[in-house]
């Protein structure tokens, strides 16, 4: 189940760019039955902005950017980690 996010405008993607950082911390999670919390897998963002080079899209882009490598890193990585699984 993947859930979605849509912003609009360059303080929309503000708050893009403060949802990748609480996903980094694994801020998005779902409840069990038994009362154990897994991380929400797929978060998907969506910007919807006229100025494509605005600071606020290209921030909330970079940040998703690099949240997606240091994630690719971290599941090749054969240890059990405690962030970055949404």
């Amino acid at each position: 189940m993947s859930c979605y996010v849509l912003a609009v405008g360059g303080t929309g993607n503000k708050i893009l760019e403060s949802l990748v950082y609480c996903a980094a911390i694994d801020g998005f999670y779902t409840v069990d039955e038994e009362g154990a919390r897994s991380p929400i897998p797929e978060i998907r963002m969506l910007s919807v902005d006229v100025d494509s080079a605005c600071g606020n899209t290209t921030r909330a882009k970079r940040a998703a950017e690099y949240y997606e490598q240091v994630r690719s890193a971290f599941s090749a990585f054969p240890y059990r980690h405690n962030c970055f699984h949404t």
